[in-house]
């Protein structure tokens, strides 16, 4: 009987979802756009009020304020960080943004467009950092935002780390970054204090953690990470910095098609604040 009842909710909601969504879905289906219909129903159950435009831009709002991104790939909903509130234990702050995987730029405009006075996006991947220039400029961030084609590692990342093959997609790999630095040096350039510091590198979050000073820690007061092969050592690492911490845990993943040791994901988020 339980099981019974769990299944058809879980029908209605997907129906309803559908039937919310279909209006939009089938206006931006009438008018050319060329997205798969499940991938428009994703995007109008976060942004029923959104668009997806022909240039391969989505517009919305957020926090009163309209916002157009370029998205990456077939999937609008590439921008889900504007929604889905992962980022939202960081506070609302005039504080200077160290972003850390910028990617397509999405992390970087949420963060100016919740008051921060700068903030500098570094990214390993090339056309990541073309997409993230764009987007900058699409929504004219260009004097709060700077983004670097820049990875940031102890060592400099070569083309035959294993972990790579985990990170990238084959075509990306002859595009990431010929410079390096360690997050202590890009504290020290720009002369951050009181910061807040996001990190999302898709494994090479340990490293960076590890390798980095209590002194550069001490510089931000809000520090967000995302891990990707389990916590590890990194709660350990925030606390005898001087932080307290918080953890939630995501998902487990078996990417059966990674090299094998890294095909066991465990995902998840810590936030850190400075005592």
């Amino acid at each position: 009987m339980g099981t019974s009842i769990l299944f058809n909710m879980r029908l209605l909601k997907t129906i309803l979802k559908y039937i919310f969504t279909a209006p939009q879905s089938i206006f931006h289906k009438l008018i050319g756009i060329k997205v798969a219909y499940k991938e428009m129903v994703v995007f109008f159950r976060y942004f029923p009020l959104g668009r997806i435009h022909k240039d391969k831009t989505v517009s919305f709002r957020f926090m009163g304020q309209k916002i157009r991104i370029f998205y990456r790939g077939s999937r609008p909903m590439s921008t889900s960080i504007f929604s889905l509130g992962e980022y939202d234990l960081i506070p609302k702050s005039s504080r200077e943004v160290l972003d850390i995987g910028a990617a397509h730029g999405d992390t970087a405009i949420y963060f100016s467009k919740r008051g921060a006075s700068k903030v500098y996006g570094y990214e390993l991947q090339g056309e990541n950092c073309i997409m993230a220039e764009k987007n900058i400029k699409l929504n004219n961030l260009q004097n709060i935002v700077s983004i670097f084609h820049c990875g940031v590692a102890a060592n400099k990342i070569n083309l035959s780390d294993n972990i790579l093959e985990a990170v990238t997609e084959p075509n990306e790999r002859d595009n990431i970054a010929e410079d390096f630095k360690t997050l202590d040096e890009i504290v020290n350039i720009h002369k951050m204090k009181n910061g807040i510091l996001k990190i999302d590198v898709d494994g090479y979050e340990y490293e960076i953690l590890r390798s980095t000073s209590v002194k550069t820690l001490s510089k931000f007061d809000f520090i967000f990470l995302e891990y990707h092969f389990g916590v590890q050592d990194l709660i350990s690492i925030l606390i005898s910095s001087g932080f307290s911490v918080k953890s939630e845990e995501g998902y487990k993943l078996d990417a059966h098609w990674l090299p094998e040791e890294f095909r066991s994901m465990d995902i998840g988020y810590i936030f850190a604040t400075k005592l």
